[in-house]
C-alpha cells in the first residue's frame, strides 16, 4: 500500500503509519491526501521553471537577470512545497491521539538514528 508521496510529509515515518490499524490509517492519510492538488501543481510550476531555466541558458544574447529569474521562481516553488508540507504535517499531527504522538515520536528518534549511523 502507498503511503505518502516524498513531498507530503516528509516528518511522517512510513513505519509508524505501519504501526496503525488499516482504518485509522485511512482516516490519517486523508489529512495529508487533502493537499494532493497543491503538491501536484507546485510540482508541475517546478518543471514549468526548470524549462524557463534551460531557455534563458540557450538564449543569445545570454541574459544573467533571464537565468537568475528562473531559478528564483524555482526556488519560490520550493518554498511552496515546503509551505504545503508544513501545513499538511501540521493537520495530521493535530488529529493524533496522545498516545498516537508518542508512538510516532519514537518512530521519528528510531528513523533519525538509522540514518545517523549509514
Amino acid at each position: 500500500e502507498r503511503y505518502v508521496g516524498a513531498t507530503y510529509a516528509q516528518l511522517v515515518p512510513r513505519r509508524f503509519l505501519a504501526d496503525l490499524d488499516r482504518e485509522r490509517r485511512k482516516e490519517l492519510l486523508a489529512v495529508l491526501r487533502k493537499y494532493a492538488r497543491d503538491f501536484r501543481d507546485s510540482r508541475l510550476d517546478a518543471r514549468k521553471h526548470s524549462a524557463r531555466l534551460a531557455d534563458a541558458l540557450e538564449a543569445e544574447p545570454y541574459d544573467q537577470q533571464l537565468v537568475a529569474a528562473a531559478i528564483q521562481a524555482y526556488a519560490d516553488t520550493g518554498n511552496q512545497l515546503v509551505s504545503h508540507g508544513q501545513k499538511a504535517t501540521l493537520d495530521f499531527v493535530a488529529m493524533l491521539s496522545p498516545e498516537e504522538r508518542k508512538m510516532m515520536a519514537t518512530r521519528l528518534r528510531h528513523r533519525d538514528s538509522h540514518r545517523h549511523r549509514r
